[in-house]
């Protein structure tokens, strides 16, 4: 389990990550570059889905408390335009 405060540092963090893509052939890598130095966990796509939901990615095992509020925060940057959504829940 992951537990909280967590901070990703994406230093071969590729297994952590799951992810689902239905869609256009995607790729993950890691890479430098985010916002005060350190790695970031790229997502790309060689075209765009047709559906938002065709391509998801989770981070799973993190530890969570019922009734507790939790906060989320990252950083996006896109080459193109299309709707991105944020979702914290259980699966």
């Amino acid at each position: 389990y992951i537990d909280l405060p967590f901070r990703e540092d994406f230093v071969d963090s590729r297994d952590r990550w799951i992810l689902e893509a239905n869609g256009a052939p995607t790729f993950l890598s890691d890479e430098t570059g985010p916002p005060g130095g350190g790695r970031s966990l790229v997502v790309q796509k060689r075209r765009k889905d047709a559906a938002r939901h065709t391509t998801q990615l989770y981070l799973p095992y993190v530890r969570t408390e019922p009734g507790r509020e939790y906060q989320v925060s990252l950083w996006v940057k896109s080459d193109g335009d299309g709707p991105l959504a944020v979702l914290f829940s259980e699966k």
